[in-house]
């Protein structure tokens, strides 16, 4: 007997508009089809619902599901059209494919999107070796990691981020792909359905009621970055709950493997609670003139919100010093300039795991507010009262890292968050105005600015 090819025939027209072509590629769930807008002239990618080993194709391309599983087919059809809806609230953020159209036909489901030409990020580092430096990593997840952030914003979680689920287009740039393990709303996601990818999915997500948030794709993005610069994904984290150390990628600062570490904590609390805190935490790490490509920004749209914002000189002056072409292009780009290391980052690759000693904490002499950590890292400790939601404390420790860092930017962001959080606009827009003049495009920067204009109308 011939063997029966599943695929949508080629050449089939969907919706009288949507002309279909090649097989682009096949998972457990859909596939998806080169096709052809006839309307638009332009070139997209149509998703299909086709569970494999649940739905089958007829003569005329239609596909039906044998009898008795139609409640699972239609339970995974409307999973399929949640992603679509998904993907289509989330239009506007650069590294997720927008979705254009979805709708219902041939006894199934399908999706249209924009076509991303590209690889893998697997494939991108199969054919480099199986690995890439850490710079080259940071450099090419950060803006994805950014998209995430936005992603968090808008009420949702990936919860399936891997090297197989990012494409690297030609010209380095991420798309975060395959939303179908994607749900809204992660405040309540304590009893959702478990998704699994071993290497990559945290503690909480082997367990059902999971406690899952933006910390669960923080678990993933970190094990994704970890599988660049290591050539091969973090030890699962049920084996490092009975005490597997995780390995020190070589040429990884110390530094930065501490961030990463943090990042790939077991425990969700010891974790970055959420994507900001980790590209923060990255974001001192980067090599000297390293150039990291952060979103682009619309020239006109950012120049307007630090007018408002009365910081027009500074933006000027910076602008002004990056040069002419980048106005042209209307995008930005920030150089790091050349720091000096301090001479414990000076061995990178190897660091001592030995669990560090946690500092004292002592409550104010009036024993009024919040403790205040004796700490030699002020700012972490001011990261983790703003976790936790103590703003007075965070602000309070903010300064005090602000004063005695060399870098003032990370404590001026974390005392804008701090000082929006007590309804302090006033303290929040002067902090943003000396960060602005420090670095306009400090990661994190540009939506503090736009949270504080929406303060501002309210």
């Amino acid at each position: 007997m011939a063997h029966r090819d599943i695929r949508l025939p080629s050449g089939s027209v969907l919706m009288e508009r949507y002309r279909v072509g090649t097989l682009l590629g096949r998972g457990g769930f859909g596939m998806t089809y080169l096709a052809w807008d006839r309307v638009l002239e332009l070139k997209l990618a149509v998703k299909e619902y086709f569970p494999m080993g649940l739905a089958f194709r007829a003569p005329d391309g239609s596909v039906y599901c044998p009898p008795g599983e139609e409640e699972t087919f239609e339970d995974g059809l409307e999973r399929f059209l949640e992603e679509a809806r998904t993907l289509a609230r989330l239009d506007r953020i650069d590294g997720v494919v927008p979705v254009r159209d979805y709708f219902k036909a041939n006894g199934t489901a399908y999706m249209v999107m924009n076509y991303v030409e590209g690889k893998t990020l697997k494939d991108y580092l199969e054919e480099r070796g199986g690995m890439i430096d850490f710079e080259e990593a940071v450099d090419l997840l950060i803006p994805l990691m950014e998209a995430l952030h936005r992603v968090h914003r808008e009420g949702c979680l990936h919860r399936d981020v891997s090297p197989d689920n990012i494409l690297v287009s030609p010209d380095g740039r991420c798309t975060l792909i395959d939303f179908g393990a994607a749900r809204g709303s992660f405040r309540s996601t304590v009893s959702v359905s478990a998704v699994l990818k071993p290497g990559y999915a945290p503690e909480e997500q082997y367990r059902g009621g999971g406690d899952q948030g933006p910390w669960t794709d923080v678990y993933a993005m970190g094990a994704t970055l970890y599988r660049c610069v290591a050539g091969f994904p973090p030890p699962d984290p049920m084996e490092r709950l009975k005490g597997q150390r995780l390995p020190v990628p070589k040429g990884v600062p110390r530094g930065a493997f501490k961030s990463l570490e943090k990042a790939l904590a077991v425990n969700r609390e010891d974790r970055f609670q959420d994507m900001m805190s980790l590209i923060e935490a990255l974001h001192p790490h980067l090599g000297a003139g390293m150039a990291v490509n952060m979103r682009a920004i619309s020239a006109a749209l950012l120049l307007g919100m630090f007018f408002a914002l009365g910081a027009a000189v500074a933006v000027g002056s910076r602008l002004l010093s990056l040069g002419a072409p980048y106005l042209r292009q209307a995008a930005f780009f920030h150089q790091e300039e050349p720091r000096h290391k301090p001479p414990d980052e000076r061995s990178a690759g190897t660091v001592d795991e030995a669990p560090l000693k946690k500092p004292a904490v002592s409550l104010p002499a009036d024993g009024q507010g919040a403790p205040v950590k004796a700490s030699e890292d002020p700012l972490a400790e001011a990261r983790r009262m703003l976790n936790r939601g103590d703003f007075e404390g965070a602000l309070r420790l903010s300064e005090e890292a602000q004063r005695g860092s060399r870098d003032k930017r990370g404590p001026l962001l974390v005392g804008i968050k701090a000082a929006l959080g007590l309804g302090r606009t006033d303290i929040a827009r002067s902090k943003l105005e000396a960060l602005m003049a420090l670095d306009p495009l400090y990661p994190g920067a540009s939506e503090l600015a736009e949270q504080l204009n929406l303060k501002r109308t309210n």
